[in-house]
């Protein structure tokens, strides 16, 4: 704030002195110049966060649900609903002096460099994220804090949250049929899965048949990697491929259940789902038990 309190107390001057020579005083450059800082600020403080959702995405075990590239940068939409913007190295923000690098599986802040880690009052290393994790801001005047107390440099100075023009966090981020792969200003790499297509679909929903019968219905599944299934009880069912097998209970088992649900649970790298079949016997009217139906069924 400092720095903008100051380029608006010299405008007024500026503007004062015009005004007794001239009606004609044009501040508009300062103006402008403010404006910059502001947004400036904002961009980094984007940055950032970004970074920190993304660590936070990896340590999660999430995955990418959209990719989009434009001229200047990269959208990215994680299984949570998170949307990040991550800016590319020449027509995104200017440089942090702050990083990332990961240390026995962890990572944490760095500041000027691979590690050269930011550190805290007690000399421990700050993590990028997880309980312990802390997330770095940008003052009113443009400098790097840590839970609201400047960052300072080798030289005990506050840091600049400005680096060399056309870098960024990000040197670049690119994509394949299975993964986003996110290249860090610093070499590091942090590579997140996209999203699969999870598919598992029954021929029938529902299903009646008699005691001890045996029915095999067709599946379409795509994706999958591993299953479980449940059913009522004195019922069997099993998956062989992409035929699932279904028996009703035996008669005189007097802890069957007479209906239910098989289900299917099909778990795949990205998402799961969920398939069932409605299961019954054959309900008979006592007074009917010699008909030609009863004979058919047994």
């Amino acid at each position: 704030m400092k720095k903008i309190f100051t380029l608006l107390a010299f405008a007024a001057c500026c503007a004062a002195a015009a005004w007794s020579c001239s009606d004609e005083y044009d501040d508009s450059g300062l103006r402008q110049e403010i404006a910059d800082i502001r947004q400036e600020i904002a961009s980094m403080k984007e940055q950032v966060n970004s970074l920190k959702t993304l660590v936070d995405a990896l340590n999660g075990n999430k995955f990418i649900t959209n990719y989009t590239e434009s001229d200047d940068g990269w959208s990215i939409t994680f299984n949570d609903g998170k949307t990040i913007t991550i800016r590319d190295g020449e027509k995104g923000a200017d440089a942090p002096v702050l990083g990332i690098a990961r240390f026995e599986g962890v990572y944490y802040w760095t500041l000027g460099g691979a590690d050269e880690w930011l550190l805290d009052d007690a000399g421990s290393k700050i993590p990028v994220a997880g309980q312990d994790g802390k997330t770095p801001s940008v003052d009113e005047e443009g400098y790097w804090t840590i839970d609201g107390e400047p960052v300072k440099g080798a030289d005990g100075q506050p840091v600049k949250a400005v680096g060399e023009d056309g870098d960024s966090f990000f040197e670049d981020v690119r994509q394949t049929d299975d993964e986003v792969i996110f290249i860090l200003a610093g070499g590091e790499t942090i590579r997140l899965p996209k999203a699969k297509e999870v598919n598992f679909v029954i021929e029938r929903t529902t299903l009646t048949l008699k005691y001890g019968q045996t029915e095999k219905l067709a599946v379409t599944q795509k994706g999958v990697e591993s299953y479980s299934i449940s059913k009522p009880d004195g019922w069997r069912a099993s998956l062989d491929g992409d035929v699932l097998s279904i028996t009703a209970p035996v008669e005189g088992n007097i802890y069957a259940e007479k209906s239910g649900k098989v289900t299917v649970v099909a778990v795949g790298a990205t998402a799961t789902v969920v398939a069932a079949v409605e299961v019954n016997l054959p309900v008979f009217d006592d007074n009917n038990a010699g008909s030609s139906d009863w004979e058919e069924w047994n």
